[in-house]
Order: C-alpha cells, then sequence, then structure tokens
C-alpha cells in the first residue's frame, strides 16, 4: 500500500498560530498533563493555579512570545547549557518579528511569529 505523496509546499501542520487561532490552542495546551511537571520545572515557585493563569491570560501571540515563551526559554537555556550566543544579528530587519528554535538536552522550544 502506497502512502500519499507529501506536499512539500504544504506546511499548516507545522505553520505558526494567528491571534484568532491561539484562544483555542492555549485551551489545549493546559489540558496537557505534562505542561503543568514542565512549567513548575522552569517556575518552581508558582502554583499550578498561578502557572494556568499565566496561559489563560495571554490574548496575542506577541504576549504568548513576550510573557511566556521567552522567559521560559531564558530559564531552560539557563539550566540546560553553558551558554547561547547569536552570530550576524546586524542583518536582522528590527522592524520583524524574529522566529527562532532551541533545543536543549531536555526539551525543544520554538518560538513562532
Amino acid at each position: 500500500m502506497l502512502d500519499a505523496p507529501i506536499d512539500v509546499h504544504n506546511y499548516d501542520d507545522i505553520r505558526p498560530y494567528s491571534d484568532i487561532e491561539l484562544r483555542e490552542a492555549i485551551g489545549r495546551l493546559v489540558e496537557e498533563p505534562l505542561l503543568i511537571k514542565m512549567m513548575k520545572w522552569v517556575y518552581p515557585g508558582l502554583r499550578k493555579s498561578e502557572i494556568l493563569k499565566m496561559f489563560t491570560d495571554i490574548s496575542t501571540v506577541r504576549e504568548f512570545q513576550e510573557e511566556i515563551g521567552a522567559p521560559a526559554m531564558k530559564v531552560i537555556t539557563q539550566m540546560t547549557t553553558s551558554g547561547l550566543s547569536f552570530s550576524n544579528v546586524d542583518y536582522i530587519d528590527r522592524n520583524k518579528v524574529i522566529c527562532s528554535s532551541v533545543t536543549t538536552a531536555t526539551s525543544f522550544w520554538t518560538v513562532h511569529c
């Protein structure tokens, strides 16, 4: 049996969420049992209710990046690597949102734009 051909131009499964889709995506995320465990590892002083409030208070992708994604990535990077470096930052258009991914020994994070 042959599988359907892969459409190399269809990125729907991995594309970033839009602001309109974010509320539904966060709803699915807060139902994930490992979310609380991971967030307690990143923010050990927070209670489950505080973590859930962090997520449910988010209303835009930019807010998610600024208030959850980037701070969590910073903590994970500090706890799992010996450093992080950037190069060619002079070529970045400062008027555009930057997309990035970080892979550590314990997790893979993608900050979408």
